[in-house]
């Protein structure tokens, strides 16, 4: 469910001080991506039903979600302190390390309690993972070239998110849930032996050079964050785009069970719903290098709300899966420039401090979206759910096209090769 997530003009002094004996940019961590991306996109078919299993209920899913989103919330919050006070590859480690093990011990679970405490420590060191990367691809970026990298970012992450879900799909509908998590570890402790291939320095002398942030200035630091018109702009557009993230990966495998189908065809149809990411989102990072970002981000929220819409009129399942399937064509205009937006608007020097904050959308969307839904199902038949969240992202594809800004445009001689 976490789903997330995450440039700099530093010059070639710095690349020495970053790194060991290699020099990786930011599209190095793209490998990175698709590891991950394969990991958890095996997860994504099965989840939602092996929660249902355990807690019975759809109404007891909604409310499950809910609360792990409390979760990610204080850990994107909690990174703002852990961030000034620990390395960042320290971190990534240890993050990688203890997912593998939450997933792992998902085999064992007979209980919700022991779901309940699993599932927070996935998603806690989870967030800390994204926060780590996202600013690992800011340090290692041009930022000229910010928007092109996210795209190539997200574009790996995409191929896993891909592979993941048909993987996770077969291996859950004739094995058994139990080796969906076996492989999916596996995949996570991949990342961690790659991540250490990178040879990123433990010890980076910006930085340690950095400002500490006293915990007690957590709330100044939020104010801080929210004073900026753009910064709260970028928030938002990342709140509404996991709107439509959390109802993809929540309502979509329990409206495909509920349609009559086996968890095979969801992982097919959320594979195939990744297609147009794969696709598209490097030449919209690199439009938004040369034309700005309020376009593809308010075509992109039309696009999906669009379609919702049309879902919820249409009675051929079969038909709907197709709309769900094309409706990232419109994600893909939206993902790979919501971070872009932020960091074009803050100081390198606080990315630290803030980048966590900005990090909340995604758990404010997750608590958001199986509250509402809870409420939908609660006194309307489940596909009003896909009216309700078309409406959603028609006024969220409004606000982008009369209040975001296209920030600079690159004179000819700054843009990076096409």
């Amino acid at each position: 469910m976490a789903n997330i997530i995450v440039h700099v003009k530093f010059s070639y002094m710095f690349r020495r001080l970053a790194t060991h004996h290699l020099h990786p940019d930011g599209k190095a961590f793209s490998w990175l991506a698709l590891m991950k991306g394969v990991a958890i996109g095996m997860l994504l078919p099965i989840f939602p039903t092996f929660v249902q299993t355990i807690v019975r209920t759809e109404s007891m899913v909604s409310l499950f979600y809910a609360g792990i989103a409390i979760v990610i919330f204080i850990a994107a919050l909690g990174s703002t302190i852990l961030f000034s006070k620990v390395e960042r590859t320290t971190i990534a480690k240890v993050s990688i390390v203890a997912v593998a093990i939450a997933i792992f011990l998902f085999m064992i679970v007979v209980s919700a309690f022991q779901l309940i405490v699993f599932e927070s420590l996935r998603v806690m060191f989870y967030t800390f993972l994204l926060v780590s990367i996202g600013l690992f691809i800011r340090d290692f970026t041009r930022d000229k070239q910010l928007g092109e990298t996210e795209g190539l970012y997200y574009r790996f992450s995409a191929i896993g998110f891909f592979i993941g879900p048909l993987l996770g799909g077969f291996l859950a509908a004739y094995f058994g849930y139990e080796l969906v998590f076996l492989f999916s570890t596996i995949m996570i402790l991949a990342c961690l032996g790659y991540f250490h291939h990178l040879h990123i320095l433990a010890k980076n002398k910006i930085i340690a050079a950095s400002k500490k942030l006293p915990a007690q200035q957590l709330f100044k630091n939020i104010k801080k964050y929210f004073s900026s018109r753009e910064a709260t702009k970028a928030f938002f557009v990342t709140m509404a785009f996991m709107l439509w993230t959390g109802f993809q990966h929540l309502y979509i495998p329990l409206y495909i069970k509920n349609s009559g189908y086996l968890e095979s065809l969801t992982g097919i149809v959320m594979s195939l719903s990744l297609i147009p990411l794969i696709m598209l989102e490097v030449k919209v990072g690199n439009f938004a290098d040369r034309h700005g970002a309020r376009i593809p981000i308010g075509f992109g929220f039309a696009i999906m709300g669009a379609l919702l819409l049309v879902t919820f009129i249409s009675p051929w399942p079969l038909f709907n899966f197709l709309l769900l399937i094309l409706m990232n064509i419109g994600g893909a205009m939206i993902e790979p420039l919501q971070s872009y937006y932020l960091l074009k608007n803050i100081d390198r020097n606080n990315e630290d401090h803030i980048y966590g904050i900005y990090l909340t959308a995604d758990p404010i969307a997750y608590f958001i979206v199986p509250l509402v839904g809870a409420l939908i199902t609660g006194f309307l038949p489940f596909k009003y759910l896909f009216l309700i969240f078309g409406g959603i992202m028609l006024i969220v594809s409004f606000f982008a096209w009369t209040k975001l800004e296209n920030l600079e445009r690159l004179s000819p001689d700054e843009l990076p090769p096409k």
